[in-house]
C-alpha cells in the first residue's frame, strides 16, 4: 500500500469525527433560528401589556396637540405623548402600509388626510367618517390603524363582512398587535376554541347582526371578529377580492354566486378543520423532534444539551404563538424531567419513560383534538 492510500485511510476517521462535532452546533443554530421568529411575535404582547399598565397609571392629559403629519395622516394626541423620532417613524411606516392596503383593496385611495386621534389609555378603536380614526395606547404597541382605515376605504352593508375584511387587512398589512388576534394567526385562535370543546359560531347568525361588538360580552365579541376574519380570508383566497367586494355591496351571497351562505360556511369549516389537522401534525412532529434532541442530550451530553434546551424553549414559544395551552409544553417538560429522574436510578428505563410520557402528551393535547373534530 502506498503513502497516498495510507493518508486517505488516516484522514477519513478525522473527517467523520469533525462532522460529528459540528452536528450539535448546527442543530443549536437551527433551534435558535426557530426560537427567534415566534419570540419576535410573542414578546410585543408582553412588552405592550407592561407599557400599557405604566401609561395607564400615568393619567390622561387633556392638552391635545398635533404630534405630526404626513401625506395621508395627521396625528393628534396628548402633548409630549410621542417624541419627534417616534412620530416620524410611525408615520413613515403608516404610509408604506397604507399603500400596500390600497393596492390590495384595489381602491383609488382617498386623497384626504386622515386625522388620527390618539388616547394613551385603553379604549375601543373606531372610525368617525369621513376621515377620522380614534386609536388607543399607540405607544404601548396597540395599533389598529389598518383595521380602521379599511372601514374608511371600503363600505360594506354587513358588519360581519366589513369587520371580516378589516381583520384580514390588519393581519396582512397592519402592525398585528390589535384586536382580535393580537399578533397571532386568526385561525389558530379558532383551533384553540375548538380544542376547548366549543362549537363554532353560526355565520348565518353573524351575517344578520347589526354589529359584532358587544361591550357586555368582550370574549364573545372577539370570537365573532375571529370568525368574520377567518371567513373573509377564506373567501378572498378561494374566490378573489372581487367576489368578496360584490357580496359586500348587497350582502346577498346567493345573488352574487348562486349559492347561499350556508354552503359557503360548510366549505369554510372544511378548510378550518384541515388547517387544524395540519397545525396539530406540525406541532406533534416538533414535539417529537424535541424528545429526540433530549434523547441525544441525555446520551451524549454537552454540547447536545444546549441544542435540546434551546429547542425546548423554542417549542414552548411556538406553542404560545399558536395558542396552545401551557399544559402542552409544560407536560412535555414534565415528561423530560421524569425521564431524567428515572434514568438516574434505572438507566435502562429513563429514555423510554421520557418517550412514552412525551408522546402521550403530544397525542392527547395536540394531535387527537385536531383529528377527532368534525365540522357540523
Amino acid at each position: 500500500m502506498d503513502e497516498s492510500t495510507n493518508a486517505e485511510v488516516d484522514t477519513a476517521p478525522d473527517a467523520s469525527k469533525l462532522w460529528q462535532r459540528l452536528v450539535p452546533w448546527l442543530l443549536l443554530a437551527a433551534t435558535i433560528a426557530l426560537l427567534v421568529w415566534p419570540l419576535m411575535r410573542v414578546w410585543p404582547l408582553i412588552g405592550g401589556a407592561i407599557t400599557g399598565r405604566l401609561s395607564a397609571g400615568a393619567g390622561q392629559r387633556s392638552d391635545y396637540v398635533e404630534l405630526g403629519a404626513s401625506t395621508h395622516f395627521r396625528v393628534v394626541g396628548p402633548a409630549g405623548y410621542m417624541n419627534e423620532g417616534e412620530i416620524t417613524r410611525y408615520l413613515s411606516e403608516a404610509e408604506v402600509r397604507r399603500a400596500r392596503l390600497v393596492e390590495f383593496l384595489e381602491v383609488p385611495g382617498d386623497a384626504r388626510q386622515v386625522r388620527i386621534l390618539v388616547h394613551q389609555q385603553w379604549g375601543i378603536p373606531h372610525v368617525d367618517p369621513p376621515a377620522s380614526i380614534t386609536l388607543y395606547g399607540l405607544k404601548a404597541g396597540r395599533n389598529a390603524l389598518i383595521h380602521e382605515l379599511t372601514h374608511l376605504l371600503v363600505h360594506c352593508r354587513s358588519s360581519f363582512l366589513s369587520e371580516g375584511l378589516a381583520v384580514l387587512a390588519e393581519e396582512q398589512f397592519g402592525w398585528g398587535l390589535a384586536f382580535p388576534n393580537w399578533l397571532r394567526p386568526v385561525d389558530s385562535h379558532l383551533y384553540a376554541w375548538r380544542r376547548g370543546g366549543n362549537e363554532m359560531l353560526s355565520l348565518e347568525d353573524l351575517a344578520v347582526m347589526g354589529g359584532l361588538w358587544d361591550p357586555n360580552a368582550s370574549e364573545l365579541s372577539r370570537l365573532r371578529y375571529l370568525h368574520a376574519g377567518s371567513f373573509a380570508n377564506y373567501v378572498v383566497a378561494e374566490y378573489g377580492l372581487d367576489a368578496f367586494a360584490e357580496v359586500c355591496m348587497h350582502s346577498d351571497f346567493k345573488r352574487a354566486w348562486g349559492r347561499p351562505l350556508r354552503e359557503l360556511e360548510a366549505e369554510w369549516l372544511v378548510t378550518v378543520q384541515r388547517g387544524h389537522m395540519v397545525q396539530g401534525l406540525v406541532v406533534t412532529i416538533g414535539g417529537l423532534a424535541i424528545l429526540g434532541l433530549m434523547h441525544l442530550a441525555m446520551s451524549k451530553g454537552w454540547p447536545w444539551i444546549l441544542a435540546a434546551v434551546v429547542g425546548t424553549a423554542a417549542f414552548s414559544v411556538w406553542s404560545v404563538y399558536l395558542v396552545y395551552p401551557y399544559t402542552v409544553w409544560g407536560g412535555l417538560v414534565a415528561a423530560i424531567a421524569a425521564g431524567a429522574i428515572v434514568r438516574r436510578w434505572l438507566p435502562g428505563w429513563g429514555l423510554l419513560t421520557m418517550w412514552v410520557l412525551g408522546s402521550a402528551v403530544l397525542a392527547a393535547l395536540v394531535l387527537w383534538p385536531a383529528v377527532v373534530w368534525r365540522p357540523t
